[in-house]
């Protein structure tokens, strides 16, 4: 019959993660979510594998091999909510995939796996990379399954019954005193789950702090600061080393190269973000003495013990999207993509490949929509991308910031929100973001940089002539409102500022004009003042 290579993916899991504002079913979702496209997976495996450790960390029984014979199944890699197992026939593969769904039905309920298998294939004649190989013809297999999948009808009760307040799906049960769908209660039941496995994975960084279990656990207090941050980061270019991985083995005597090129790769992307997230929370560790005492972060459970104000919800992967606190999100966002782009991944014959990542940071309240506020980091993601695109082409090799304060709540689309409010007659623009982020090596030589956020910000909130001066500041936002530099000089004299804050790489007469590139770097520094906390490497 010869060898299937199957896929394991699901879909929908925005909706599926991010639906509700209720973070215990957040963390939980994304728990389940990696639970079946990791764990479940394994554990449904035929007896005979080479999977030999799945607490968490995959480990693989390289001694032994399928086409020696030896297993029924060969898991190729795990990791980034996906799954590429070799099964030694047909059978084996669609009973994998019978208990793998029926088991997710059980325990997942609202969750979508999708399964792809191959046609069988000669070991010796049917290469598994290359353009055409079965490891591709399986991903286009897959991805026509995601799209022709028939459209959710779930039985919505019988007789009287009554809606859960989270998906308005049947009620099974109550949860605080709210009735809950099978769906939400599995999100809920997995929660303390999730909650042991990051403090697990993280305890050295975690130390004796206290996980977040509710979005008001941020530090949140009244007023101003009752704020969250939702950042999603997403490394550039996965899709395309992926492919030069496959292309690297186009042949079949390639097929246990590829094989291993493929499990290096994806451990190498797991080490990277494990070690950019375990920084972040170390960063955050160091600093909570001064949230607390400078900047009135409210940080204690009932218990004395302290939160640490972030709960990573995806991560382990090319992605990660964690929450924290509205004024920390610029500042752990930029520091997380900053270790990351220190690490490297492993391409074919072991070389060393660089890491470049964007970020889209939404600062929300604390009871706005998450899944709205997720859709907006998604598109600031996507405004970040085009940044690097229109600087750098193809090569995809700078790192860069995006973000939006959604203050007054949001109408429309990222897009026509910024035309609305920061586009201005004449082709003026008061945003300098999206920013590259990164370091004087870079291939990168203009102002709209991270760094020079940075400076211009703390210059407004600190240097002599803007502290304690909001009413100037004020004034001076107003002015760039009217896109007009020469207004900007009139102000500056009218006030008696020596200079606006430096911008490095821009021409000196920006600090007495306000604009370069019919953009201003300062606008941008001005409406971050209440939204940024500067935090001490």
């Amino acid at each position: 019959m010869g060898y299937v290579l199957t896929i394991v993916d699901t879909v929908g899991i925005q909706r599926y993660i991010y639906g509700t504002n209720h973070l215990r079913q957040n963390v939980g979702a994304s728990y389940i979510v990696k639970q079946a496209t990791c764990r479940w997976v394994v554990q449904v495996l035929p007896d005979v594998h080479n999977v030999i450790r799945h607490d968490g960390q995959i480990a693989f029984n390289t001694s032994k091999r399928i086409e020696d014979g030896a297993l029924k199944a060969e898991v190729v890699y795990i990791g980034g909510g996906n799954a590429v197992i070799l099964f030694a026939s047909l059978d084996l593969a669609r009973r994998f995939a019978a208990d793998l769904t029926r088991r997710a039905l059980r325990e997942a309920p609202g969750l979508h796996v999708v399964v792809a298998h191959s046609d069988p294939f000669d070991w010796e004649k049917s290469a598994l990379g290359g353009k055409e190989g079965v490891v591709q013809r399986t991903m286009e297999r897959l991805a026509q399954q995601k799209q022709n999948r028939p459209a959710d009808a779930p039985l919505l009760g019988m007789g009287v019954t009554a809606s859960g307040a989270f998906t308005g799906l049947p009620a099974i049960g109550r949860e605080a005193g709210r009735l809950i769908s099978s769906e939400a209660q599995a999100k809920i039941q997995a929660a303390q789950a999730a909650h042991e496995h990051l403090y697990n994975e993280f305890k050295e960084a975690w130390g004796e702090f206290g996980i977040p279990k509710d979005f008001d656990h941020f530090g949140r207090s009244e007023g101003e600061r009752s704020y969250v941050a939702v950042i999603h980061i997403d490394v550039n270019g996965m899709g395309k080393r992926v492919q030069a991985v496959s292309r690297h083995y186009p042949t079949p005597e390639d097929n246990r190269a590829y094989i291993e090129a493929m499990r290096a790769f994806s451990q190498s992307m797991k080490h990277a973000a494990h070690t950019a997230l375990e920084s972040t929370i170390r960063l955050l560790a160091r600093n909570i003495d001064k949230l607390s005492k400078e900047y009135g972060l409210n940080l204690e459970e009932d218990d004395g013990r302290v939160y640490l104000p972030i709960r990573p919800i995806v991560y382990g992967g090319d992605d990660v999207t964690f929450v924290t606190d509205g004024r920390l999100g610029l500042s752990l966002a930029a520091h997380y993509i900053s270790v990351l782009a220190q690490q490297h991944l492993v391409g074919p014959e072991g070389e060393a490949w660089p890491i470049y990542a964007r970020g889209g940071i939404a600062i929300v309240k604390t009871h706005y929509p998450f899944a709205r506020a997720y859709t907006l980091t998604e598109e600031l993601n996507h405004s970040a991308k085009i940044f690097i695109q229109e600087q750098r082409g193809e090569q995809d090799d700078l790192n860069a910031l995006d973000w939006h304060f959604a203050v007054s709540g949001l109408i429309g689309g990222l897009k026509e929100i910024r035309q609305r409010e920061y586009h201005l007659a004449q082709g003026y623009s008061l945003l300098m973001r999206p920013v590259v982020l990164g370091t004087e090596s870079d291939e990168y030589h203009g102002w709209r940089t991270w760094s020079n956020f940075v400076k211009a910000t703390l210059a407004f909130k600190y240097a002599d002539e803007w502290r304690d001066r909001r009413n100037k500041i004020k004034a001076l936002r107003e002015v760039l409102r009217q896109g007009n530099p020469e207004a900007i000089e009139h102000f500056i004299s009218l006030y008696g500022i020596p200079n606006l804050p430096p911008i490095k790489n821009a021409p000196p007469d920006v600090q007495k004009r306000g604009w370069l590139e019919k953009r201003t770097p300062y606008f941008d520094a001005i409406e971050a003042m209440d939204f940024f906390i500067p935090l001490e490497e």
